[in-house]
C-alpha cells in the first residue's frame, strides 16, 4: 500500500502518468488483498488440522488412561503406544506454537497437524486392540481357573475322582504371562488350561460310566444264576415227586 502511494505522488503533475501510476497501484493493491486473502484461508486451515489433531490426541490419551487403569500388566505395545502419545503432545504443541506467529509456515504446519493426527490414530487404534486382548485374555483365565477348580473338586459314583488338579500348571503360566503383558500368550495357556480340566473330567465321567455298565452286567449275570439254579430246584422237585408217586 505504500508503495502503490509512493508510487501516485511520484507521478504527480503528469496526467499520463499519474493514470500509468494509479493502474500500478491498483494492480499493487490487489495482489496485497489476496495476498492476505490466501494467507487467512491458509491459516484456516491450520487451525482445523490443529483441531482434529487435538481431538484425536484427546482419544489416544483417554484409551491410555483406560489401559494404565485396568489392573493389567501393560503389554510392549502398550508401553510403546504411551512413548508415542507423548512425542505426538510434543509436536502438537510446537505446532500450535508456530502457528500463533504472524505470517507462519502454513503449509508446513497444516502437514505437522496432519501427521500428529495420524499418528494418534494409529496410536489409539494399537492400545484399543491391546486392551481388548487384555479383556480377552482375563476372560480366558477366569473360564479356565473355574473349569480347573471343577475338575479338582470332581467327585463321581463308585469312589471315582479326578486325581491331582489338572490344568492348574497352565493357569500358572497364564497368569505369568498376563502380568508380563504377553496377552496372547496368556490365552494360549488358559485355553490349555481349560482343555486339560475337561479331558481330565470327561476321562472321570466316563470311568463312572464303565463302572455302571459292569454293575449292571454283574447284577444281570448274578439273576440269570439265580433264575438257573431256580429252574434246576423246580426240575428237581418235579423228578422227586414223580418218582414218589
Amino acid at each position: 500500500r505504500k508503495a502503490a502511494r509512493a508510487s501516485v505522488e511520484a507521478a504527480t503533475g503528469d496526467p499520463f502518468k499519474t493514470g500509468e501510476a494509479l493502474a500500478a497501484g491498483s494492480a499493487s493493491l490487489d495482489q496485497g488483498w489476496g495476498s492476505v486473502g490466501n494467507d487467512r484461508d491458509a491459516y484456516a486451515e491450520v487451525d482445523r488440522s490443529l483441531k482434529a489433531a487435538r481431538s484425536q490426541l484427546d482419544s489416544a490419551a483417554r484409551l491410555a488412561a483406560d489401559a494404565k487403569g485396568d489392573a493389567v500388566a501393560d503389554s510392549p505395545a502398550i508401553s510403546a503406544a504411551y512413548r508415542d502419545i507423548a512425542k505426538l503432545e510434543t509436536a502438537y504443541a510446537s505446532a500450535v506454537s508456530g502457528a500463533q506467529a504472524e505470517h507462519g509456515d502454513w503449509p508446513s504446519l497444516d502437514r505437522e497437524a496432519d501427521r500428529v493426527t495420524s499418528e494418534a490414530a494409529r496410536s489409539a487404534a494399537a492400545l484399543k486392540g491391546e486392551l481388548a486382548a487384555a479383556a480377552r485374555a482375563t476372560e480366558a483365565i477366569s473360564h479356565a481357573a473355574s473349569k480347573v477348580r471343577e475338575a479338582t473338586n470332581w467327585t463321581g459314583s463308585y469312589g471315582v475322582s479326578v486325581p491331582g488338579s489338572p490344568g492348574s500348571g497352565s493357569i500358572d503360566s497364564a497368569r505369568g504371562a498376563l502380568n508380563n503383558g504377553d496377552y496372547e500368550g496368556a490365552i494360549r495357556y488358559a485355553e490349555s488350561a481349560r482343555g486339560a480340566a475337561i479331558a481330565a473330567i470327561e476321562t472321570a465321567e466316563a470311568e463312572v460310566s464303565r463302572r455302571r455298565r459292569a454293575e449292571e452286567e454283574e447284577q444281570r449275570r448274578q439273576e440269570e444264576e439265580r433264575r438257573r439254579r431256580q429252574r434246576e430246584e423246580d426240575d428237581r422237585r418235579r423228578r422227586s415227586d414223580d418218582s414218589s408217586s
